[in-house]
């Protein structure tokens, strides 16, 4: 043991453990909030803020990759989130802390001092650090396991309810807490063959989620689409919005091997019940920080927060325990430090930092009003000019392609389109519920298209080209807007009374080769009419289950221009379909130089993806209704 002393000093009696809980939650409290800030991720965090405050329903006006409550990842100082997300965060860090030091107590007959120590030290490190995030994770799975040693249906039902919470914050936190519930319920199923625990769960689980979406909508509405779009964004996201830099594969291995070697090593039946409950959870959480590499910190607190609850669950605590965590942690903190995301380990270790969270005393009034200061700087610099404002007046107006701090900083009379920002509408389900949306009665009367994006006046995220994000959605706003007014930000689109481009045809179908060069079919020398390829890639069955378990790696599409110049981007593989941007190629908007006109494309892919060798390409066309008005 770690202690020679054999007196028996458990947080015992509850009160007790109460008490130290919420000692613990007072110590490590820190406030909340954000304020509102630039780019892609400061954009969907306001929406969400406004969203929550303005009663949008999520699911039915609105699909993401958060719920109704995902501004609480991010409170910001708008309405009372901030007051609300502070509320929330406290009772479920308290609970968390509460039933760790329970289940603490449930499992250890009899400790000794210096293991105590130890459990009530760790429990306050994470208590430091842990995010509501992962607290919807890790919350279920603590009180999933005291249901497992107490034999008690109560925390079976608090864990339902919190995983049915979970999924209307982020899809991430429900399905990683989901995965962990379905596991447990699976195995208790079977191992006690009694069906009741499961019909709880499952009752608990689904009326808690349509109850609360009741009370906050008023009906059920888009309660089907919202599970259908978060498919959709999770089967999406590991094809898509990948980064994929080079690896250090031995760190990895040692990791992994370590990782699922430690319940073997530690022959601990707690610890491999609960290796049982979080095997599906880890797995994903591991493709979810993989994915998109630069999430790979996450990785590094759920590893943290694993082997806490490890300890918590162990019957003992010996050297051995300390020495197989210690292998554990330390290479994955030699991985991420060998990676390009290293930056993540400094505020890792920020948070555990007791110093780092005692800021100075300050009301909740004064922080709020911190935040509003923090948030009217970046507000500032996208106040619009007074001619647009006077044409759009009160009208509806939606921002494109992503971001909604003109929204907030012109006071706008907003409109969203149901996938709010042009990078995520990855699948083509997602980019088909845009271009309806568009071409419907309820598209806004104007759109603010703002310049400045990555690469350009048409770039987009991770080397891609922003007419190649949503391919329909983009041929439903050139047929349904015209320009109104234009600076040296924006692009002032306004509803056209009619259609001004006619449906795509179809003028040629033919199958190409990877790496091989593509001629452009030439329509005429000066015309504006747009051509586009819709490329069908099909997997291979490897492909696929890479993809299921781990992800897709970079594909590109290479432009070949009549000066002989050369541009290569990024290709989002399952939106190729609906249409990549053939000519006229434009590097600003509307902007038709035929100079740049395309002559050949060329696709190409990573080495490690393994795609069929032939992809059927459509040429498409599609005509302006008479001259194209710019005006």
């Amino acid at each position: 043991m770690l202690s020679t002393p054999s007196f028996n000093i458990l947080v015992r009696p509850p009160a007790l453990a109460v008490i130290l809980s919420l000692l613990i939650s007072i110590l490590t409290y820190s406030h909340l909030g954000h304020a509102i800030r630039p780019g892609p991720d400061g954009s969907y965090q306001y929406a969400f803020n406004f969203f929550f405050d303005n009663n949008t329903q999520i699911g039915k006006d609105i699909l993401f990759t958060y719920g109704p409550f995902g501004f609480l990842l991010w409170p910001q100082p708008i309405g009372n989130n901030l007051l609300f997300a502070t509320t929330i965060t406290v009772v479920t860090k308290f609970t968390f802390i509460l039933t760790a030091l329970l289940l603490n107590n449930q499992v250890k007959i009899k400790t000794h001092f210096v293991s105590t120590a130890f459990i009530i030290g760790f429990t306050f490190l994470v208590a430091l650090q842990i995010s509501l995030h992962n607290l919807l994770i890790f919350l279920p799975v603590l009180l999933l396991l005291l249901h497992n040693f107490s034999n008690k249906i109560f925390p079976l039902v608090i864990a339902s309810i919190v995983v049915s919470c979970a999924l209307m914050v982020k899809a991430s936190a429900g399905i990683l807490s989901l995965l962990a519930l379905t596991s447990y319920l699976i195995m208790v199923t079977i191992r006690d063959r009694r069906p009741q625990p499961l019909l709880i769960s499952v009752l608990t689980l689904v009326s808690t989620f349509l109850v609360t979406w009741f009370l906050l909508y008023k009906n059920l509405n888009g309660v089907l689409d919202y599970f259908i779009a978060t498919l959709e964004f999770s089967v999406g996201n590991s094809s898509a919005m990948t980064i994929n830099p080079k690896n250090n594969w031995w760190l990895i291995t040692i990791f992994i091997l370590s990782f699922f070697l430690l319940p073997l090593a530690l022959k601990d039946k707690n610890i491999q019940l609960l290796y049982m409950v979080l095997m599906l959870t880890g797995a994903a959480f591991f493709k979810y920080a993989f994915s998109r590499e630069d999430h790979v910190g996450h990785l590094l607190y759920y590893v943290f927060q694993f082997l806490y609850v490890l300890f918590i669950v162990s019957l003992s605590i010996e050297k051995k325990h300390l020495i197989a965590a210690s292998v554990v942690f330390l290479a994955l903190l030699l991985f991420i430090h060998s990676s390009p995301y290293k930056s993540s380990i400094p505020s890792f270790y920020q948070s555990l930092l007791i110093f780092y969270q005692f800021q100075k005393p300050t009301s909740f009034k004064n922080h709020t009003q911190i935040l509003v200061d923090r948030s009217n700087r970046p507000l500032t610099k996208r106040r619009l000019d007074q001619e647009t404002l006077s044409i759009v007046g009160d009208k509806t107006i939606d921002s494109y392609p992503w971001d909604t701090l003109y929204i907030a900083a012109n006071q706008l009379n907003w409109k969203p389109r149901p996938v709010i920002q042009s990078y995520i509408s990855y699948t083509p389900y997602l980019d088909t519920q845009n271009e309806v949306f568009f071409r419907s009665a309820q598209a806004p009367k104007y759109l603010l298209w703002e310049k400045t994006h990555f690469g350009g006046d048409l770039g987009s995220i991770d080397g891609r080209y922003l007419l190649n994000d949503e391919p329909l959605t983009l041929l439903a706003i050139l047929s349904n807007y015209v320009t109104a007014h234009e600076t040296v930000d924006h692009i002032l689109l306004k509803r056209a009374e009619t259609p001004t481009l006619r449906r795509a045809s179809v003028t040629s179908k033919k199958q190409y080769k990877w790496e091989e060069w593509i001629e452009a079919p030439n329509i005429t020398t000066d015309s504006e009419d747009i051509l586009r390829a819709r490329i069908t890639i099909k997997r291979t069955l490897f492909q696929k289950i890479k993809l299921l378990i781990y992800k897709e790696f970079d594909s590109y599409i290479t432009y070949k221009f009549k000066n002989g110049e050369q541009s290569k981007y990024r290709l989002i593989i399952d939106n190729a379909q609906n249409g990549v941007w053939i000519n006229p190629f434009q590097v600003q908007l509307l902007k038709f130089d035929q100079r740049n006109r395309v002559v050949a494309i060329k696709l190409t892919h990573s080495k490690g993806d393994t795609f069929l060798p032939y992809f059927d390409v459509a040429w498409e066309r599609s005509e302006w209704v008479g001259k194209y008005n710019r005006n």
